[in-house]
């Protein structure tokens, strides 16, 4: 059977780099062919998968292709394209995550907007390493968080951080959350926290003592109002929980939907409110 390449492991990388084909036809591969250069180095990994380093080349876009007895892979789409950025390029840096919240527990995109992107060899969140990207453009790319993250809970803020082929750095702190409860959905109805009560339902801007009164907390919990995060949180039992409101100073007038996260999900949509007093 003929050689196909369905995918590369990354689609931009720099000259030395070492990346991985994935597809079909691969045993007995005779080399990786990238542009007009062969691959110093590579390794079938087996009829699916073969390691490259690759080889010397300017920067542009190339077609990648696995050599085998019975003929090259096909040049079809962007699947056998490998960029080869300049490192001379626009400086690098970021300045935006969409959405702007990373769901722990969710496998999505999201999308990085910045300068000197096409450079980029590599993306990290947190001490998770090897995150799977793609480059659109020098201005942007769209990072693949999996499901499951080492080391980041619910409510951190975490540093993404991209590095570029000229050793360039740059970083976002981005915040976290749980996965949302979905109504009707049996997984978030067996483990997602629900808010039912609130007591006190109304503070004045000095913030207090606050009881949180649903189903299915557990010792991780985090609680919160709005955009703010309560401290002090204590867990007495499953259908309750006991929390620390900061100040609430320009939050006059305001109210703010409670939520709970346990698990890695957070609460549903609830009518539950914190009311800040206005004063006088």
């Amino acid at each position: 059977m003929a050689p196909h390449i369905d995918s590369l492991s990354q689609h931009q990388a720099a000259p030395g780099q070492s990346l991985y084909a994935n597809g079909s036809g691969f045993t007995g591969a005779t080399g990786v062919q990238v542009n007009d250069q062969w691959a110093d180095n590579y390794v079938v990994d087996g009829d699916v998968s073969v390691t490259f380093t690759v080889p010397q080349l300017d920067a542009g876009t190339y077609w990648v292709l696995v050599h085998t007895a019975d003929g090259a892979s096909p040049c079809e789409d962007t699947a056998q394209q490998l960029t080869i950025a300049d490192p001379t390029g626009a400086a690098l840096s970021l300045t935006s995550i969409t959405p702007d919240t990373v769901v722990v527990g969710d496998e999505t995109s999201y999308y990085l907007a910045g300068s000197g992107l096409s450079a980029v060899i590599a993306v990290t969140f947190g001490g998770n390493h090897a995150l799977t990207f793609q480059g659109t453009d020098d201005a942007n790319m769209a990072v693949y968080m999996p499901g499951q993250l080492s080391g980041i809970n619910a409510g951190d803020t975490v540093e993404l951080t991209v590095l570029s082929s000229a050793g360039q750095t740059a970083s976002l702190q981005v915040p976290t959350m749980g996965r949302p409860a979905a109504a009707g959905d049996p997984a978030s109805a067996a483990s997602a926290p629900s808010v039912q009560t609130v007591g006190p339902a109304q503070l004045d801007t000095g913030g207090g003592g606050n009881t949180i009164g649903g189903m299915n907390f557990t010792a991780d919990a985090t609680a919160g109002a709005g955009s703010l995060t309560f401290s002090d949180v204590t867990v007495v039992s499953d259908r309750e929980l006991r929390a620390t409101v900061p100040d609430l100073t320009g939050y006059e007038g305001q109210q703010m939907a409670v939520f709970v996260t346990c698990g890695g999900w957070v609460s549903a949509e609830t009518d539950v409110m914190l009311t800040v007093n206005a004063g006088s």
